[in-house]
């Protein structure tokens, strides 16, 4: 049972938690950050449960609604099941001297053509320095 009448269980709480917290320690450095000096430890997501989760719910979103069949079904088996992958994979994070630093690298979307890439984008949280 779900959160309210009709809630999918997907939709529980603690599903995006346990989604958030799948970074585990990984025993080799990833090679995304490279020999960067700043990274201290670099930490890999478990790609195959997040694709496998985040496909999931794709689909169960685009057979749920029948008046978008024509225009969901095509979409989702040609572009966001495999921008699902891609954006699971774009995803890094790392400690650094300065903190957590999360990364999501350059990555096709929306049609998969090269003028809708989506950039790099990082953000550090800030460890406190008391």
């Amino acid at each position: 049972s779900g959160v309210g009448f009709g809630w999918p269980s997907w939709r529980k709480p603690g599903a995006m938690a346990t989604y958030q917290s799948m970074a585990t320690e990984d025993e080799e450095r990833d090679p995304f950050f490279g020999d960067d000096p700043e990274v201290l430890k670099t930490y890999a997501f478990d790609y195959p449960k997040i694709i496998s989760f985040n496909q999931k719910v794709a689909t169960i979103n685009a057979w749920t609604c029948c008046c978008c069949w024509p225009l969901a079904i095509p979409c989702l088996y040609l572009f966001d099941l495999a921008n699902i992958r891609d954006l699971a994979n774009a995803q890094h994070l790392a400690i650094t001297r300065d903190g957590i630093r999360y990364v999501v690298a350059k990555h096709p979307a929306a049609c998969r053509l090269s003028m809708c890439d989506i950039g790099r984008s990082s953000k550090t949280v800030r460890r406190d320095r008391r």
